[in-house]
Formats: structure tokens, sequence, C-alpha cells
């Protein structure tokens, strides 16, 4: 899982293709408006995105399984 946030002045978008096609199993998922620190600017969009890629979402994790 790849996350990039659109604002982010430390890495581009052009280093993050890179990226991707060298691990070229990996999902890569774009923030609209989030910078190099994603978990600081939208901590929920990270979480949410996290979530889908192990088959989370919509599970409460405190609960016990």
């Amino acid at each position: 899982l790849i996350l990039w946030g659109s604002n982010d002045r430390v890495t581009t978008l052009s280093h993050m293709k890179l990226v991707q096609k060298q691990l070229k199993s990996a999902k890569f998922e774009v923030h609209p408006w989030g910078g190099h620190h994603l978990m600081e600017d939208d901590p929920t969009w990270v979480n949410q995105k996290i979530a889908e890629f192990f088959g989370l979402e919509g599970k409460n994790s405190s609960s016990p399984s």
C-alpha cells in the first residue's frame, strides 16, 4: 500500500511513480489535498485506506474476534 498526498513537496509524484513501478503489486492511493505528513493531515483517510487494504472496513477493531 502506497499512500501519497497530492500536495507533498518532499516526495514528488514522479518519485512515487518510480516506487510504484518497482513495487508492481502495491496499491497506490492519492490523497486529494494532503501533504508529506498524511497521518497528521487526514488521519481518518489514512486509517480508512489501511483498513480497506487489509479488508477491515466496517469492522470494529475494539471488539474481540
